[in-house]
């Protein structure tokens, strides 16, 4: 194992920012401070450069089936990816098929993320109750998952809960100390606008972000909130979208990530030649709701920026779909 210097660097710490070097002994950190001993060691100049610890991406989906493709980073070209833009560790999603157990869409999608060039841990979909489920969530967590993601809509792919059905998950975690992540859009809000919109004939890319309005969110956050205050469960909201969805969360006392899609990019996009490449759900928003989101990462209310990442290539987003035939990612 190799001994390395990197020298003069910018470095990003918990306790805050300085110029320094860093000693590396194989692969741990031995030594953090201004000008080390350099003797047995290869310097890399990093004078200029900003040093931060490996980063972690929350939320991935690599390989995952979405209607009839597939998205198209592996666990190995997709890791191969994070590692190039600095981030060392990712935390993907299993897929609970219907002739599986829920372990064994576990030990699935391990065998599957065994490719990874970077650290993975996994979170756990539930998108069905079955009998023993507080039973195989304990045996998930001998397998180290400890976050159960659930679904406030997609009932047309079979992932969505009812919220009483997502309650009794709830319970189950709150007794055992897990975390429970949603997707959070209320499916009556989301019905209720795409109908007129299918009806109309509307199917241009703008017609997708009408179809997920920024109230079926909040409405989704308020009903977590309270299924937080009644069992104690942590909930963590993943892919926040809107302001008004990062208002009702802190309201709600809620946990909450982001993705860089909803801070730096907005609605517009969609009128674009090629808008159909931005579908996603949620969908983006208005400047303004985009901007205020910000407003949450420098309060440090949203807790976490996760990518979301679930590639497509060209060929599986062709132009002329209607918005929801079109693959979200």
């Amino acid at each position: 194992m190799g001994e390395w210097i990197f020298a003069g660097g910018t470095v990003v710490r918990s306790t805050g920012v300085e110029i320094a070097d860093i000693r590396v002994s194989g692969d741990t950190i031995s030594a953090v401070g201004p000008h080390l001993p350099a003797e047995g060691a290869d310097v890399i100049d990093c004078r200029g450069r900003w040093v931060f610890p490996g980063l972690v991406d929350p939320h991935t989906h690599m390989g995952i089936p979405i209607k009839q493709v597939r998205s198209r980073d592996d666990f190995a070209s997709g890791s191969r990816a994070a590692l190039q833009g600095g981030v060392t560790t990712l935390i993907d999603f299993t897929v609970w098929e219907a002739r599986q157990s829920l372990e064994e869409s576990i030990r699935q999608r391990q065998a599957e993320a065994a490719s990874s060039l970077a650290d993975v841990s996994l979170h756990a979909n539930i998108t069905r109750l079955e009998s023993g489920l507080a039973d195989a969530i304990e045996t998930a967590f001998g397998l180290g998952v400890v976050s159960f993601k659930v679904f406030t809509t997609y009932r047309e792919a079979g992932m969505m809960l009812e919220y009483p059905q997502i309650r009794e998950v709830a319970e189950i975690l709150a007794v055992r100390g897990g975390v429970l992540q949603v997707h959070a859009e209320d499916d009556r809000l989301i019905q209720e606008a795409t109908a007129p919109l299918v009806a109309a004939g509307s199917a241009s890319p703008r017609d997708h972000g009408r179809s997920r309005p920024v109230a079926a969110e909040v409405e989704a956050i308020r009903r977590l909130g309270t299924l937080h205050d009644v069992t104690g469960c942590p909930v963590y909201i993943v892919h926040l979208s809107s302001a008004a969805g990062w208002e009702a969360a802190r309201e709600e006392n809620l946990l909450m990530e982001t993705c860089p899609q909803y801070l730096l990019l907005d609605e517009r996009s969609y009128e674009a030649p090629d808008g159909h490449m931005f579908v996603a759900s949620p969908p983006l928003r208005s400047p303004e709701e985009r901007d205020r989101l910000w407003e949450g990462i420098k309060d440090g209310s949203i807790a976490a920026v996760g990518t979301d990442h679930c590639p497509f290539c060209r060929r599986d987003k062709p132009a002329g779909l209607p918005f929801q035939d079109i693959p979200n990612g």
